[in-house]
């Protein structure tokens, strides 16, 4: 299923390929629940930022939005979540 332009199941961890919902779940900054969160797996502890959005970013300002939202890697990391590369087939 292409999601958003990315080839990766809807309920499907982006590091490991974990499908197991009981062990994916998403994080949040209250101020942010609707466009801002971190998918989270427990199987590998590895998390993924998602920003929503209507249009696909520019792939200039990919880094720009990465550095825009530390906040939210700042809330995986502090419950114990890595961040890891996402592999090139996602």
């Amino acid at each position: 299923m292409d999601v958003g332009h990315w080839r990766l199941r809807r309920l499907q961890c982006a590091h490991c390929g974990n499908e197991e919902h009981r062990t994916l779940r998403f994080l949040y900054a209250e101020d942010q629940q609707g466009t801002r969160r971190v998918e989270v797996c427990d199987s590998c502890l590895g998390y993924l930022k998602v920003t929503a959005s209507f249009s696909p970013a520019l792939p200039e300002m990919v880094v720009v939005e990465d550095l825009a939202t530390l906040h939210p890697d700042y809330i995986a990391q502090k419950h114990g979540y890595i961040r890891r590369d996402v592999p090139d087939s996602a």
